[in-house]
């Protein structure tokens, strides 16, 4: 990939340092609508947390940092006008997976801890059930930022290294079958790692 994330030809390219960065970061990532977001914004203004993640920028008022986010949502919105055909892929890939009985967790948790126990809560829900994989909130964001998809991976106990090298080769071979690119040496303590641009229009309603 010789080009980067529509996002950062804008105003406001994805950062995880700075305010407006930081917004365009959650909006390209496509996890939470516009109520979220906001909701969040109040949360952060609210809390007096703004002077300590971001100690070189003025503080913003609620209104201020509404209407920052709205300017954030258009510039995304302008350049990134339809799903990106690899984040297209992903999104099909991982919706077979359950079928192939491998659960999955795309950005529902914060850290991998968080996300290996949401996969492993979700394979429980799902009749037979081989493992899991996941993705957290994190990943998305250095996907964002570097075009690299980091996933975890596990059997049901969490412990036979061969319960996990199944659950990976059925993972890369769904992958590849759906025209993806899957890096991983074979160690089942190792992430699988996907190389793709994700861009998806933001979902203001």
């Amino acid at each position: 990939m010789t080009s980067r994330h529509a996002a950062f030809s804008t105003p406001y390219p994805p950062s995880d340092s700075t305010f407006a960065g930081s917004l365009m970061l959650q909006v390209a990532r496509g996890l939470d609508d516009l109520e979220d977001l906001r909701d969040q914004l109040h949360d952060l203004v609210a809390t007096g947390e703004f002077p300590r993640l971001y100690p070189d920028e003025p503080e913003l008022a609620y209104d201020e940092a509404v209407a920052l986010l709205d300017r954030v949502v258009a510039a995304h919105d302008a350049v990134v006008t339809d799903p990106s055909p690899a984040a297209l892929a992903l999104v099909e890939a991982l919706a077979t997976l359950p079928t192939r009985g491998v659960a999955v967790s795309f950005g529902a948790a914060f850290d991998a801890g968080e996300g290996a126990q949401l996969g492993y809560e979700e394979a429980l829900r799902l009749d037979g059930a081989i493992g899991y994989v996941y993705s957290h909130t994190q990943d998305l964001d250095r996907l964002v930022l570097t075009d690299q998809l980091a996933i975890g991976f596990s059997g049901m106990s969490g412990r036979l290294e061969e319960e996990a090298v199944a659950v990976a080769g059925t993972v890369v071979e769904v992958l590849t079958a759906a025209g993806l690119t899957v890096d991983w040496d074979g160690n089942p303590r190792a992430r699988l790692v996907v190389p793709l641009r994700w861009e998806w229009p933001f979902a203001t309603g």
